[in-house]
């Protein structure tokens, strides 16, 4: 069961900008072991983090994590061919 002020992620990029917005983070869970899953439990007691959610998928924040994270594995790869 869902509690209703609490807002949980998985997503780390989603988790900092929840951060950046103020939004306390509460605890950090692991779910999966063997995958290595950790969920991020925020306080959401204005019942804003949807929308904040909603924002951030839409936000230029998004778009240079996304851009970034394709960078980097760009020099990754850079790196292990040679």
């Amino acid at each position: 069961m869902k509690e209703p002020d609490i807002f949980e992620t998985t997503n780390l990029d989603l988790a900092s900008f929840l951060v950046m917005e103020g939004v306390k983070l509460l605890e950090r869970k692991i779910v999966d072991r063997k995958k290595k899953i950790v969920v991020l439990r925020f306080l959401d007691s204005q019942q804003n983090c949807l929308d904040l959610e909603h924002i951030f998928y839409k936000s230029d924040f998004k778009k240079y994590r996304d851009i970034n994270k394709l960078l980097l594995k760009k020099i990754h790869e850079t790196i292990k061919e040679s």
